[in-house]
């Protein structure tokens, strides 16, 4: 078993020379780059990092790249000109290492030792590589290393390097510091005794020289085994959160026969829970850092469950309601302690998303005949305004794909996907609904529109809006009419107005409830008994102050107002890249969505929302960890070494001193 190593030949320095090359992708047909399936990655990178020549040429001086590696294929071949230099194979790939400011390495096929990325950190130099390319390495991204899995981020991530010498120089740095610990005279390799009896070849350092260690054990320290046990025993956690994401958000017990009898949502939580529960102390994020947040919800579902024991209406109605809405603390805990990177935040949002374009879509196939679709789909989905709800909440997310969509035929299915959703909530005929849309929506042509400066969407979404409404939105126009009262000549026009009545009947029911039990509430969902006709109030500020008590709408509003806090962080930060500017700016307009839509709709036990929160403190604490990783102090290295470059130079032997 071979241990990983590199030499240090080459001594780090901090400056360059005059004339250099800004980028270099590295490989063998062995391991690499120009193999089939990497070498799409290679071309595909280098295209988005060198073909961007506008962005690039603003912040960087002369950009230019070195492909360098055995057998480029032709669509790499395609690549040469001015601005990408193709080279094959070459005796050894310090020198190519050294005139390079940046090293990318694309992998996106797992294979081999991954020795190019240590070659690379010998040679000082910072390095952007894949997830799959810095498996099993003893690597941290946002210190000594940039993880990208896209275009987009690689592009962003050599051009934020190459254009900014003093944090290139930190990541130099760092990996220098990180390698110097598997160089050769510090990797040693000594026969030891396995498990078992039988022989094999362990490896000691200087460090902890005389101390005699088992082949894997040994192994798994230096390669870093164990984090990839780690990473692979949270990746089934955070399959199992997926999965119950995706039961929550799609109900495919509602319309996938068979289904019904199983308990999805109950299974698919309770292993994520179990997966999380199993891996505490080795997630990268643990319990005491959990943000503010977190706690507000918490102790707010404390008191609920608090307010059902003493309620004054049904105790056990309430206390079950309770713990079925406590439910949302897990996934809330699940959502924060695994998505700890960008990818999985995508992944979950995505999820929701398309979970809501599928409901909505089956909604329309199956009650095209029903008024305003009720009761299509159970569940969360059951009520018109509720579904109409959901689907605004949604909206923002659709936007947001579509506006990162790579291709015209992704772009044009999220395009359809939003129609449908849009099309749904017309059939609802909700106010409440078309009004959080209309703020909602507001807030999304800002962000992507105006600041964007994507005026496309403005006026695609002025043309559709106004079709929409003009096929599918008379109900919910005759709904908006019969609020004056006046000349209701059709059922639904009567229906509409009853409907306004009885909420302005249940708010002032509300209220004195809150009058009378300020202190507790009534317990959750007992408002429909308390309000004598058997309806909730269409508030959901009421609703939470009438069945929790005024300190639970205190923590209500705190919890969601963190969620802000967040995002106000988030969108002062300067060194965002593009995508993720799109999913902040979709986060706040669904967030500013619901808070207006609450002031319309009893939305208070539904999950959406919560999860909206929950994705702005995971964007935030991830965003932060790499922040606060990059700030760490760096010790210095000033120790010297003697090895054979194996890898570089062909087995000649050089003294290596690593200088600052």
């Amino acid at each position: 078993m071979e241990k990983s190593s590199a030499d240090q030949r080459g001594s780090y320095r901090g400056r360059r020379r005059a004339i250099q090359f800004s980028c270099a992708a590295v490989g063998t047909a062995a391991a690499c780059c120009f193999r089939r399936g990497n070498g799409l990655g290679a071309e595909h990178r280098c295209s988005r990092v060198f073909l961007r020549r506008g962005t690039a040429e603003n912040s960087v001086q002369d950009p230019r790249g070195r492909i360098v590696g055995r057998n480029p294929g032709q669509r790499v071949q395609k690549l040469k000109g001015a601005l990408v230099e193709i080279i094959g194979s070459v005796p050894g790939v310090m020198e190519h290492l050294q005139e390079a400011a940046v090293v990318v390495v694309p992998l996106r096929v797992a294979g081999g030792t991954r020795l190019k990325v240590y070659e690379a950190m010998a040679a000082g130099r910072a390095v952007v590589c894949t997830s799959i390319g810095a498996e099993g390495l003893n690597v941290h991204h946002g210190r000594d290393v940039i993880l990208a899995d896209t275009a987009r981020e690689f592009a962003d991530a050599v051009i934020m390097l190459m254009s900014d010498g003093k944090l290139r120089r930190r990541y130099e740095r760092a990996a220098a510091e990180l390698v110097a610990q598997y160089d050769w005279p510090v990797v040693k390799v000594q026969p030891c005794t396995a498990r078992g009896g039988q022989k094999g070849f362990g490896f000691s350092g200087e460090r902890d020289s005389g101390k005699a260690r088992g082949l894997m054990a040994t192994a798994a320290q230096s390669t870093g085994v164990g984090h990839v046990s780690r990473r692979n025993t949270l990746s089934g956690a955070f399959f199992w959160l997926s999965a119950f994401y995706f039961v929550y958000c799609a109900r495919p017990e509602d319309w996938i026969p068979g289904l019904a009898y199983i308990p999805l949502a109950k299974i698919s939580g309770l292993v994520a829970l179990v997966g999380l529960l199993t891996s505490l102390g080795r997630t990268e994020r643990r319990l005491r850092d959990l943000p503010k947040e977190a706690v507000y919800l918490l102790v707010m579902i404390g008191i609920l469950f608090v307010s059902a024991v003493l309620s004054p209406v049904w105790r056990g109605g309430a206390l079950s309601r309770t713990i079925d809405f406590s439910k949302v603390y897990v996934a809330w805990l699940l959502t924060f302690m695994l998505v700890t990177s960008i990818t999985r935040l995508r992944r979950i949002i995505f999820i929701q998303t398309i979970s809501v374009v599928m409901i909505t879509a089956v909604s329309i196939v199956k009650g095209h005949s029903r008024p305003r679709l009720e009761g299509v789909i159970g569940g969360i989905y059951s009520n018109p305004n509720d579904l109409a709800f959901a689907v605004v909440l949604s909206l923002p997310f659709a936007l947001a794909f579509l506006v990162a969509a790579k291709g015209l035929f992704r772009k044009a299915a999220w395009a359809c996907s939003m129609l449908v959703m849009a099309a749904a909530l017309f059939m609802t005929a909700s106010r409440a609904g078309f009004i959080t849309l209309v703020i909602s929506g507001a807030v999304c042509l800002w962000h992507f529109g105006l600041r964007g400066k994507r005026l496309y969407l403005i006026a695609a979404t002025g043309f559709f809006g106004t079709v929409l409404l003009f096929t599918a939105g008379q109900k919910l126009k005759d709904r908006f009419l019969a609020m004056s009262g006046e000349d209701l000549n059709s059922q639904v026009e009567t229906s509409a107005y009853g409907s306004y009545e009885a909420r302005q009947f249940l708010m002032r029911r509300a209220v004195q409830g809150i009058l009378h039990y300020p202190v507790l509430g009534i317990g959750v969902r007992n408002f429909q008994t308390y309000s004598t006709i058997w309806r909730d109030v269409h508030m959901t500020y009421l609703q939470v102050a009438v069945e929790g008590g005024i300190a639970a709408l205190v923590l209500y509003l705190m919890f969601f107002w963190r969620g802000f806090s967040n995002l106000r962080k988030l969108r002062r930060r300067r060194d965002l890249d593009t995508e993720t500017k799109v999913f902040v700016g979709a986060l706040h307009s669904s967030l500013v969505g619901f808070v207006v839509g609450a002031c319309f709709a009893p939305e208070a036990y539904q999950f959406f929302p919560y999860f909206t929160v929950a994705y702005t403190s995971a964007l935030a604490a991830t965003l932060q960890k790499s922040e606060s990783a990059l700030a760490a102090p760096l010790t210095t290295i000033s120790s010297e070494h003697s090895s054979a470059e194996v890898y570089a130079s062909n087995g000649r032997s050089t003294p290596v001193t690593v200088l600052h």
